[in-house]
């Protein structure tokens, strides 16, 4: 067997992710996942187990966001943003076999030293969804792994959402025109062509769409569409203050998301300042715990955002699907879901797993900056 494969324990059957089924693939994708399964399985066979590299990574960052069970097919508009949690015991355990799990603050402190054995990973769940405490948390206890959770103050203990919750029920229940027309009115920069260049569901398009908006526009567009839907929550999505607060005794980390999860470059100076200080002071009064890290909504940034984390005294911030050219203020993180790693059939593929995680377009540029050095 491969050095990166991974077989399901005790002669289980592969387990099909959910999100193979609502998303509905075509011939012709599936056919392009199965060349680049092979393509990774070549790549890994030639790459060897992390023991033996030379010039690799020093550590593999995850950000998830949504654990949810292996018969969901109903509780997410992204499936990006979604694991299962057959997938998540399939992932955990590869990260356990061949890297050193470690949480963001001992992350920070070991990058300026000198690489150990093999390289470290980072497990990190943002926004704070009540499903990690329910689906993911006895899944990471499984395989002694801590992860540390990047929160919003505004949703810890309550009954609502963030902006994106909100926007997505309620683009459910409307036609394409009426959310055209609501972002429209509410100042989105291309107007009733908002939603024209995102071919996906409608909830989908209509949360994309407003992040291309400020704050006082996007509240603006979010209240209008919950007004003309109807919508309300039908249950609890967000992590209530006890269930947090016993996840960080049993030694996972907390980490600052910011108050509502606007997209920090389209806020001004003072809004910017507002989102970042509050979030850390609310959360240490909650939770009586320092936040020294931090973690981009939608990992978005710029060189203003890293400079203020790093005059508040931040240790660190982590951007997703960055190349971390922003050193200790834009940590890279890949964006982990079913779909990172999954074939062409539905099931799990640890080849594609550790392809989207190592990144063998950035480990090339790795190798040729290295390269050019010597």
């Amino acid at each position: 067997m491969a050095w990166w494969d991974d077989q399901p324990k005790n002669g289980d059957q592969p387990t099909r992710t959910p999100v193979f089924e609502v998303i509905n693939l075509s011939p012709r994708w599936r056919a392009r996942l199965r060349i680049k399964r092979l393509l990774a399985e070549r790549w890994l066979d030639a790459l060897g187990p992390p023991r033996s590299w030379r010039r690799g990574p020093s550590f593999v960052g995850l950000c998830y966001h949504a654990v949810i069970a292996d018969d969901d097919r109903t509780s997410w508009y992204d499936p990006n943003l979604v694991t299962s949690v057959a997938f998540l015991r399939r992932q955990l355990s590869l990260l356990r076999r061949w890297f050193e799990p470690v949480l963001s603050t001992a992350l920070i402190e070991r990058l300026g030293l000198l690489p150990g054995e093999i390289p470290m990973a980072l497990v990190t769940f943002d926004d704070g969804l009540r499903s990690v405490h329910d689906f993911g948390l006895g899944v990471m206890r499984e395989h002694d792994i801590k992860a540390t959770m990047f929160l919003n103050d505004s949703v810890i203990g309550g009954e609502g959402g963030l902006w994106h919750d909100s926007a997505a029920g309620s683009a459910r229940l409307l036609t394409r025109d009426t959310v055209s027309r609501i972002l429209a009115e509410c100042g989105h920069p291309r107007g009733r062509a908002a939603l024209s260049i995102i071919d996906d569901t409608l909830a989908r398009r209509t949360v994309e769409a407003l992040k291309e908006m400020a704050a006082p526009s996007l509240t603006c567009a979010v209240e209008a569409l919950v007004t003309t839907s109807g919508y309300t929550p039908s249950r609890r999505r967000y992590l209530s203050a006890q269930e947090a607060r016993s996840m960080f005794d049993a030694g996972h980390e907390l980490g600052g998301h910011s108050t509502h999860h606007f997209i920090l470059p389209l806020l001004d100076k003072v809004a910017l300042l507002r989102e970042i200080s509050g979030n850390r002071e609310a959360l240490e009064a909650m939770f009586e715990r320092p936040v020294s890290v931090f973690a981009y909504p939608n990992g978005d940034h710029g060189a203003r955002e890293r400079d203020a984390l790093r005059d508040l005294g931040f240790a660190g911030a982590f951007e997703v699907e960055g190349d971390g050219s922003g050193g200790l203020w834009a940590l890279p993180r890949r964006n982990a879901c079913d779909l990172m790693c999954m074939d062409e059939k539905g099931q799990f593929s640890a080849a594609l797993y550790f392809w989207t995680l190592l990144s063998p377009r950035r480990w090339i540029r790795r190798l040729g900056r290295a390269a050019r050095r010597v």
